[in-house]
């Protein structure tokens, strides 16, 4: 095949794939413009996932009539003058390819009005054409009305999920820039119902709330971190040739260690304003939890890192989602040392004199009380074992005779909520044979309790030294091998209603899935 030089048009539609992945990517275009024209309210309207319709307006400083045909042109922008400019980047966008992009794969109106023009101007456009150019009432300010996304790139209307879950992507995208911009009034009109409001007020209290509900934003803490109050560290020095260390600010809040979950979609990076998934910066808060959190939970959190824009290239992705900074373990340790300082502060993380001042002085028999129950009588009995893959037990009681039933005497009986209630004798021991599915975890040999921790942990000796359990995991893997084993023998799951309703808390994603499965 020769080479040949593309059609505009289709040239038009290969770049507008790189920056316009879904609906979601034109409201994060659009919206962005937005607040660059200094708007402090964001007006989305999204119809059939934004498929059909997405309406953004906004009461910036609109768009000048004599440069509206110049805004859908390629690299136009109004936010470079020249090279330099690129390195020190104040504002969201400066590439000129979001509008242009939109136009190549969808029918656009604008109707804008700046501040010193008395009348409006509506422009249509049909795939990247100009269709029409007229004077038009509006209040100052600019709205885009984005239609039929993709009706001339059928194949890119196939990889388009339901319309639920891409409304889920515009309901979380607004929920993160509210966040980030708690001084901007956003709103979400779905399918013609408000979806969701914002105050705009400037408290990012307010909008923890109106994202995450009352309950999940009474257990976050506010950070407020500063790099030049924070003492210095000997390897902390800028890798400028003038070894200055910049202001790095993290402001934001983070969640404590009762709240967590099962993975990083809560966790929200902002760097100078911008949506960034920074996989460091991320492992940065992570890491801040250490010894928190389980290991497979995550945080929720909200970060907004302020450092001097000429040290961070936000050129280096098409949608700008990654950026790269010239001193990428400043600002490592600037996030790490926010969250943990943070945390220490509301006495999430223990210090070294807790063992001491921190945990009350109780005796062992007043341990076991405060957990629902009391030590045995002093009489001999035999130790028992953790409800922990039952199966193994008989080999290791076997293979270490030592821990024999005449072993032990005057031992706590393992905690209560490890060992189901309709199932007092451990029958699978009694019942020799292999296991339909081996094990794929090491099992535990026979241990002997010792005491409990915070009421959260187990501490129990075993032959080859000290075992530190969680006893809730263990219980939720003991109902789970329970469930798992009832529905390999009856091929059903044990089910009935529930008496009463419980009301649980899910994202829009969550929603639109659920939604999605239910029709």
């Amino acid at each position: 095949m020769p080479i040949h030089v593309l059609s505009e048009q289709l040239a038009a539609q290969i770049a507008a794939g790189e920056v316009i992945e879904r609906p979601a990517s034109v409201v994060k275009e659009l919206m962005e413009n937005a607040l660059d024209s200094g708007a402090t309210e964001v007006h989305v309207d999204a119809r059939d996932g934004g498929k059909r319709l997405i309406r953004v307006a906004d009461n910036g400083c609109g768009i000048p009539s004599a440069e509206l045909e110049l805004a859908f042109v390629h690299h136009a922008t109004s936010k470079l003058q020249s090279l330099d400019d690129l390195f020190a980047i104040q504002t969201l966008g400066f590439r000129g390819e979001a509008l242009p992009s939109i136009a190549a794969v969808a029918n656009v109106t604008v109707l804008t009005r700046a501040a010193d023009e008395a009348v409006g101007t509506e422009l249509t456009i049909a795939a990247g054409r100009v269709t029409g150019k007229t004077p038009h009432a509006s209040p100052q300010g600019t709205r885009i009305s984005v239609d039929n996304l993709f009706y001339n790139i059928p194949a890119r209307l196939k990889f388009m999920k339901s319309n639920g879950t891409e409304s889920g992507h515009i309901h979380d995208l607004l929920n993160r820039y509210a966040l980030a911009y708690p001084n901007v009034r956003f709103s979400l009109t779905s399918e013609g119902r408000l979806a969701f409001q914002s105050t705009g007020n400037g408290a990012m209290a307010d909008v923890l709330v109106a994202v995450y509900g009352s309950d999940t934003a009474s257990q976050m803490f506010a950070v407020d971190y500063n790099s030049f109050d924070a003492p210095r560290q000997p390897d902390e020095q800028s890798q400028d040739g003038g070894g200055r260390t910049p202001n790095i600010q993290v402001v934001g809040y983070v969640s404590s260690a009762t709240l967590s979950r099962a993975n990083r979609s809560h966790m929200t990076l902002f760097v100078n304003g911008r949506a960034v998934q920074d996989r460091n910066l991320l492992f940065a808060v992570i890491e801040a939890y250490h010894t928190i959190l389980p290991v497979g939970r995550f945080p929720v959190c909200i970060l907004k890192i302020s450092l001097p824009a000429e040290r961070v290239d936000v050129n280096v992705h098409p949608t700008k989602a990654e950026v790269r900074f010239r001193d990428p373990h400043l600002v490592f340790n600037a996030v790490q040392r926010a969250v943990r300082q943070t945390l220490l502060a509301n006495q999430v993380v223990p210090g070294m004199g807790a063992g001491v001042d921190g945990w009350p002085h109780i005796s062992r028999a007043d341990r076991f009380v405060t957990s629902g129950y009391r030590p045995p009588e002093a009489h001999s009995q035999a130790p028992e074992q953790l409800a922990l893959h039952r199966q193994h037990s008989g080999e290791h009681a076997a293979e270490n005779p030592g821990w024999s039933s005449g072993a032990g005497a005057s031992l706590p009986p393992p905690i209560a909520s490890l060992r189901p209630a309709a199932e007092p004798t451990d029958t699978a021991a009694q019942q020799p044979g292999p296991a339909a599915t081996p094990a794929r975890d090491m099992p535990l040999p026979m241990l002997r309790v010792l005491g409990q921790v915070a009421r959260m942990y187990i501490v129990a000796e075993g032959p080859q030294g000290i075992f530190l359990i969680d006893q809730h995991a263990a219980h939720e893997r003991v109902l789970y091998e329970k469930f798992v084993a009832e529905r390999t023998a009856t091929e059903r799951a044990t089910a009935q209603p529930l008496l009463e309703p419980l009301a649980v808390e899910l994202s829009a994603q969550q929603a639109g899935r659920l939604n999605d499965a239910a029709t």
